[in-house]
């Protein structure tokens, strides 16, 4: 049966002494203070919100009252011209993105793309390989007349620091609209 954790308590040295026995008391501070623990520091409220214990960066954690999936940027969409635009980097999650795109003879094209950010490898329904630090061609559009890719009208990726960026490398005035989901 679930039980409503309460405040944060602190827990005297002699409770946690040798010769003392485990008590209720004990143990109910001890599942309490281990919800509240925060990055070595404690919360000794909580608002209304619901509260996500997420990943901060470096190892550290932090409390967020947030709508994503549990991780700030969790998802998101982008419009993709030949300037990149930025996701940043969840690290150790699979990143999944649909890219569909126009050219200025309106031909149109989808494709999918999947990132793991453990190693920078990904695959898409053209390519496959790992993203460095220069732009990689992801996929293109598919030309409706003949069901190739259109050379001319390509997305590219690449990891820049703690960002994948993406855009449409392209002489033909492609743009396309990426949406992401990190899992």
């Amino acid at each position: 049966m679930a039980t409503t954790v309460s405040n944060f308590t602190a827990i005297d040295d002699t409770a946690v002494d040798a010769e003392s026995p485990i008590t209720e008391s004990l143990m109910k501070q001890l599942r309490d203070n281990a919800y509240w623990i925060n990055a070595g520091t404690q919360k000794t409220s909580e608002t209304t919100a619901n509260k996500f214990l997420e990943t901060a960066g470096s190892g550290v954690l932090q409390w967020t009252s947030t709508s994503s999936l549990g991780v700030n940027g969790t998802k998101g969409n982008i419009a993709l011209t030949t300037s990149a635009a930025t996701i940043a980097i969840v690290s150790n999650k699979k990143l999944i993105c649909h890219i569909q795109g126009t050219n200025s003879t309106n031909k149109l094209g989808g494709f999918m793309v999947f990132i793991d950010s453990s190693d920078d490898s990904f695959v898409s329904n053209q390519n496959s390989g790992t993203l460095a630090g220069s732009f990689v061609a992801i996929g293109g559009i598919i030309d409706g007349d003949t069901g190739t890719v259109d050379v001319d009208v390509t997305f590219t990726a690449q990891k820049n620091g703690s960002n994948y960026e993406f855009k449409a490398a392209s002489s033909d005035s492609a743009t396309g609209d990426l949406v992401y989901m990190w899992l």
